[in-house]
C-alpha cells in the first residue's frame, strides 16, 4: 500500500481517535468500518512468521508508520495499560517490538469510545466515563495523565477512583454524574 493509499483510507474512516497526524482505532471497529484495511494491517502483524496479538492500531500518516498495540483487558479496564507494541515503518519495512508488561509506569488509554465508534456495544459506557472525567477536570493537564503513575496521582489529588467504568469519590464511594 502506498502512502497516498493509506492516507486516503484513513481519511475515509469516520471513527478513530485522532492525535496530531495519527489515528488510533480498535481492531473490532476496523473490522466493521474498513475490512480491507484490517486485512492489510493484520498482514503486517503476521509478516509470514509469528503473529502479533493486538487490539488497537495506530496509523501515522506523517511518518508512514503503523503500530499494532496490545492493551490488556481493553473492554474490562477503564484505562488499560499498554502491554506490547509492534511498529512497522511502512516505507522501509523495518519492524520493532517493544514490551511494556514489566514496566512500572506504562502508557494508558483515555477516551476509549473514540477508538470503537458509536456502533460498538460498549460505546455508551466508555463515553459516559469520559464525560464524568471531563467534568471532574481530570484531563486539564494532558501531559501528566498518559502513564499509570501520573493518572493515579491525578485521581488521588482529586479524591477520586474508578470502579466499573464509573468515577467515584474515594471517601464515600459516591458515583460522579
Amino acid at each position: 500500500m502506498t502512502s497516498d493509499e493509506l492516507t486516503a483510507r484513513v481519511r475515509l474512516l469516520a471513527i478513530g481517535k485522532k492525535v496530531g497526524g495519527e489515528v488510533y482505532i480498535h481492531r473490532d471497529a476496523l473490522a466493521r468500518h474498513d475490512p480491507t484495511l484490517l486485512r492489510l494491517v493484520s498482514d503486517y502483524a503476521a509478516d509470514g512468521s509469528d503473529s502479533f496479538d493486538w487490539n488497537v492500531c495506530k496509523l501515522s500518516l506523517r511518518r508512514y508508520r503503523l503500530s499494532l498495540l496490545l492493551y490488556l483487558c481493553f473492554r474490562e479496564r477503564a484505562h488499560p495499560a499498554l502491554a506490547a507494541a509492534l511498529t512497522v515503518d511502512l516505507s522501509r519495512g523495518a519492524r520493532s517490538v517493544r514490551r511494556y508488561s514489566d514496566r512500572g509506569n506504562r502508557p494508558i488509554l483515555h477516551r476509549k469510545e473514540l477508538l470503537v465508534g458509536a456502533d460498538d456495544p460498549d460505546y455508551q459506557r466508555f463515553a459516559a466515563l469520559t464525560q464524568q472525567e471531563e467534568r471532574a477536570g481530570l484531563f486539564d493537564i494532558p501531559s501528566i495523565i498518559g502513564h499509570e503513575r501520573g493518572w493515579v496521582a491525578q485521581l488521588e489529588r482529586r479524591g477520586l477512583s474508578i470502579h466499573d467504568h464509573e468515577l467515584c469519590h474515594r471517601r464515600d464511594g459516591a458515583k460522579q454524574r
